[in-house]
């Protein structure tokens, strides 16, 4: 039970609390259990994992046809068509996976960047004629991507300043610095 203590005189201030009062009795009696609102969450989360996921399962799907075609001569075209596609399905399946629930957003990026790795994986073994198994293709990607796009969060500390490597520096002209030391491009 809740008292007024604002007085009994009807002032505007005991109105005041009195509404206020009979409001919070009124949102406690209709406000959903807290079962209902964790599954809403959890039916939120599931949803935005499943279209995280979508595109990974859109590559594989219709790599495993592009795999019989590999003998056509359109091939180039339609694999790279299909690269192109898997690219959109993920940009926009992240945006729109990501406003639907925004908990674990790294999670689900670093998810959906791992499936769709996972799942080009037959398509370009039977491309390239690949022989090693899933688990080094996906750390070598991972490791060229990260030698080549970034080397911040990758590399060493020694990396990380202004983005240059120390060997070759901000212009890119490491065979240049070689050669100036007296080093041949490809001799000892």
């Amino acid at each position: 039970r809740v008292e007024d203590r604002g007085g009994s005189n009807g002032s505007k201030q005991g109105l005041g609390r009195g509404i206020a009062t009979t409001v919070m009795r009124i949102t406690t009696l209709v406000a959903p259990p807290q079962i209902f609102v964790n599954m809403v969450k959890l039916m939120r989360e599931a949803v935005s994992v499943a279209l995280v996921l979508f595109p990974a399962l859109y590559g594989w799907w219709v790599g495993r046809r592009l795999v019989r075609r590999i003998e056509d001569p359109a091939f180039p075209e339609l694999h790279a068509a299909h690269q192109r596609w898997v690219a959109i399905a993920l940009g926009v399946c992240l945006v729109v996976g990501i406003a639907t629930s925004t908990d674990f957003a790294l999670g689900k990026i670093a998810l959906a960047v791992l499936a769709t790795l996972v799942a080009s994986f037959s398509l370009r073994r039977a491309i390239f004629h690949e022989r090693r198994g899933l688990l080094q293709y996906v750390t070598f990607t991972v490791r060229a991507h990260c030698r080549t796009h970034g080397r911040r969060g990758c590399g060493s500390r020694r990396h990380r300043r202004r983005g240059a490597h120390p060997a070759v520096g901000p212009s890119g002209d490491g065979h240049l610095r070689r050669r100036a030391a007296g080093h041949a491009p490809g001799g000892s």
